[in-house]
Order: structure tokens, then C-alpha cells, then sequence
């Protein structure tokens, strides 16, 4: 797993510090000495792989929840790669899984819909086309187009009565209402789902 310092300067130098500072990072933190020019990681969650991004996710939506009015939270993008990605992947509204590893061959073992990628470049892209299909269908208003039912993600609507809400689903009850097309039999593994390239 990345450090949140790294990221946010990639991030600061990819897309500018002004839209990146519109984006919160999971991920594990560093405390930075710029006298002595040294960093010490600061990790959280850990397992024997490494971040247990699944509980990092999950601790993080749990928090925005509280904060929000409405119990609403952003829409959760996840880039990923590798074995260690696998069991957070299900939170994200928007995947990407970097072209040829490990969590793209699970989305495609488990009709995952994700974006592949093998640059940011790509992923900047995505998101720039994710964003104005979304206007262009929800005009800002409601569920997102890319809504992620398994991860019981709302964007926040610009009024209460505005978004049905789901009350104590279950998982199960909410696949079957939000994807009713899905309970049929996996044919074959090239009918894996995939979106963009």
C-alpha cells in the first residue's frame, strides 16, 4: 500500500493541488521530519499482506456517515493491483484495476465491472468521462449513474426526499432489487464484465 504523503504529492503534481485537496486518501500515513529530512511510516490495519484496506475503507465510510446529514458518503474510487486489494474492492462505486495483475484477474473471475488500467493517465481520463456521464444523467441529483448497491453507497442528494433509501437490507435483498438481471448462471469465464477498454 501506498503512503498518503506520496500519494498526495503525485496527486498535487498530476492534477494540481486545488482539485487534489477535493479528494481524501485511505491509506497508511508517514510522520515527515523535514529538518532531518526522514520519514517514519505510520501503519494501520496491518495483517501479514500488509494494510487491510477492507477495514481502512470501511472505518473511513463509517466516519463520513457520522458527519454527513443524511448518513450519505462520497463516491468511493479504488485503484488497485494486487492480492492485497482484493476484499476492498467490493466498497468502490468506480474500479480500476491496473491491466493484467492480480485484481483484474479477480474481476474477471467474479464479473467485477472495473476500468483497466495500466497508467494515471488512464485513470484521469476515466474519471473526466465518469463524471460528465454522470452529470449528464443524474444532473447532480440523486444516486450516482455508477452506483454501487454492494457497498450501499449514497451520494448525497440535495434534498432528503430526494433519494428512496434501502432500511435494513440485506445484502442479498439488495442485489436482487438493484440487479434482479444478475441472478443467473455464470456461463462462462469470457462473460466476465468489464467497462471502458
Amino acid at each position: 500500500a501506498g503512503l498518503k504523503p506520496i500519494l498526495k504529492r503525485v496527486l498535487d503534481d498530476f492534477i494540481g493541488e486545488e482539485a487534489a485537496s477535493n479528494i481524501d486518501i485511505v491509506a497508511n500515513d508517514a510522520e515527515i521530519d523535514p529538518e532531518r529530512r526522514a520519514w517514519k511510516p505510520s501503519w494501520k490495519h496491518q495483517t501479514l499482506t500488509g494494510l487491510d484496506k477492507d477495514v481502512s475503507v470501511t472505518e473511513y465510510k463509517e466516519a463520513l456517515k457520522l458527519e454527513s446529514e443524511d448518513g450519505t458518503v462520497p463516491m468511493i474510487i479504488f485503484i488497485g493491483d494486487g492480492v492485497s486489494d482484493l476484499a476492498a474492492a467490493k466498497h468502490a462505486d468506480t474500479l480500476f484495476a491496473r491491466r493484467g495483475l492480480a485484481l483484474e484477474e479477480y474481476c474477471l473471475q467474479h464479473r467485477i465491472p472495473y476500468y483497466p488500467y495500466d497508467t494515471f493517465a488512464d485513470i484521469q481520463k476515466e474519471i473526466i468521462n465518469i463524471a460528465k456521464i454522470d452529470d449528464r444523467k443524474t444532473k447532480g441529483e440523486g444516486l450516482p449513474s455508477n452506483f454501487n448497491p454492494r457497498a450501499n453507497l449514497w451520494r448525497k442528494a440535495s434534498s432528503k426526499t430526494a433519494v428512496p433509501k434501502f432500511v435494513d437490507a440485506t445484502p442479498r435483498d439488495e442485489r436482487m432489487f438493484v440487479w434482479p438481471e444478475t441472478f443467473s448462471e455464470v456461463k462462462s469465464h469470457n462473460d466476465a464484465v468489464t467497462v471502458g477498454k
